[in-house]
């Protein structure tokens, strides 16, 4: 039996002339991600593309590359929650680890750096997407390697995944089953249909959300 879960993961597009490129062809069919947060008056408010998100949920440490937080996903939003806003639509009863690696470039960010950002970069917001880390009951983890021609991160190996369209499901609330975009990305790169009967303990395992 196969160990199966899902890694959310919140894009930042950095390669800026890229992004102002396909930004109108582009914004209105992802899933952008949304914070609401009780220091904010629990006012639900769009991400910006030059947030860290962890920052955004553990301001007291800057140094600290991990967070936990709540999950809404309704209405082609992906929502970031620091409580539980009792609407029956949060992920599960309790917080998910949110973590980026130590070398973020948008932890790193300058008010420089921001300044030299074109406005349709800044306006973006954040893209969310998924990926399947699938493990074999042999301990060896499925990774697939980027083509060496792409501008951002060439021949890097990853798990399979890619972005959230929209009206598709990340995730079954109330099965805690992954369906639609991790699926779907899933088949389209390595070929293979998951099913929850296939995975150990018979269901599929949200893991974490990634900041990258």
């Amino acid at each position: 039996m196969a160990t199966v879960a899902l890694l959310l993961r919140l894009f930042f597009r950095r390669t800026v002339v890229v992004d102002a490129r396909f930004q109108l062809n582009m914004s209105n069919s992802r899933i952008l991600v949304y914070f609401q947060r009780k220091s904010d008056d629990s006012l639900l408010r769009r991400a910006k593309f030059t947030e860290s998100v962890v920052d955004v949920f553990n301001s007291t440490e800057s140094t600290v590359h991990c967070a936990k937080v709540f999950l809404r996903h309704s209405k082609n939003q992906l929502v970031l929650l620091d409580e539980d806003d009792d609407s029956g639509q949060c992920l599960g009863d309790k917080k998910l680890p949110l973590v980026r690696p130590s070398f973020c470039p948008i932890h790193s960010l300058t008010s420089a750096v921001i300044d030299q950002l074109p406005q349709e970069t800044l306006e973006r917001g954040i893209d969310s997407g998924c990926s399947i880390i699938l493990e074999s009951c042999d301990g060896k983890v499925l990774l697939i390697r980027r083509a060496s021609h792409l501008r951002t991160f060439p021949g890097v190996w990853t798990p399979p995944g890619g972005h959230v369209e929209e009206n598709e499901t990340v995730i079954d609330s109330f099965s805690l089953q992954i369906e639609g975009a991790a699926l779907r990305e899933f088949a389209e790169e390595t070929g293979l249909v998951i099913k929850s009967e296939d995975c150990q303990n018979g269901k599929l395992q949200m893991l974490a959300l990634w900041e990258n």
